[in-house]
């Protein structure tokens, strides 16, 4: 990958819900790659190879990861003054947005790989299949390679939070207005956690330019089920972006 420079924006990858870096293979590497672009990937807090998580999940805390935790990291590693562009994948690409509202003087552009700005019905469904699938032991194993022995307290977290009352309405559509940067809107039709329903929250609510890839056959993962598709757009905004900042860099 390309070494971390002022003159460059940067790539920054924030992983799904029960993600981690090794989740996302090669992924961010190849992209780094083909962009020529320095990249910075991490994993959040009670995930993959970072602290163990202490105290529960809560409604607000994907605003917490995004306005609190996110700028704490880039301040911690001397990267607040550098541009960069979010790349973010579900509950990640959900962080981007927030941050990218609450943050804009340095972000250049966000890439939302199925994010969720609201609860709809597939939402639920899709956890509660996440649950249902957990509670008969096809996912703890699963994940223990990449979350060691806190991938049941993940998994039970996760789930329970997004299932509570407290949750039921949750939506934040009225926060992304702050978006002044373009945004690419990924998502797949055969997506079992949202539907085209988020694509439009985003795309309306925004004030940013959205640019739409809407994926036929492709599930909740289009940067592994629609690869080629995926990096090539990606290729495209990211250039598009860049080539109209070259003055500022």
């Amino acid at each position: 990958m390309q070494l971390i420079s002022g003159n460059l924006p940067l790539l920054v990858f924030l992983h799904e819900g029960l993600g981690s870096v090794a989740q996302w293979k090669d992924f961010p590497h190849r992209l780094s790659e083909k962009l020529k672009l320095p990249a910075l990937i991490y994993d959040r807090y009670g995930y993959g190879r970072s602290d163990e998580r202490i105290g529960p999940f809560y409604p607000e805390f994907l605003h917490d990861e995004a306005t609190i935790w996110l700028p704490e990291l880039f301040t911690l590693l001397g990267l607040s003054s550098i541009p960069k562009i979010l790349i973010g994948h579900s509950d990640g690409a959900t962080i981007a947005l927030l941050h990218a509202a609450g943050f804009p003087q340095k972000i250049l552009g966000v890439v939302s790989e199925a994010a969720h700005v609201m609860i709809e019905e597939t939402t639920r469904n899709g956890i509660l299949s996440v649950k249902d699938e957990f509670e008969k032991g096809k996912l703890t194993g699963l994940l223990q390679k990449y979350h060691g022995k806190r991938s049941e307290q993940l998994i039970r977290g996760w789930t329970e939070n997004w299932l509570s009352p407290e949750n039921r309405d949750w939506n934040i559509e009225e926060s992304l207005s702050g978006i002044v940067c373009p945004v690419l809107i990924i998502q797949g039709d055969k997506d079992h956690f949202g539907s085209f329903a988020q694509v439009t929250a985003i795309r309306d609510s925004i004030s940013g330019k959205a640019t739409v890839l809407f994926i036929p056959g492709c599930g909740h993962i289009p940067h592994f089920q629609a690869n080629p598709e995926v990096i090539d757009a990606i290729e495209e905004f990211v250039h598009k972006i860049t080539n109209q900042k070259t003055n500022t860099f």
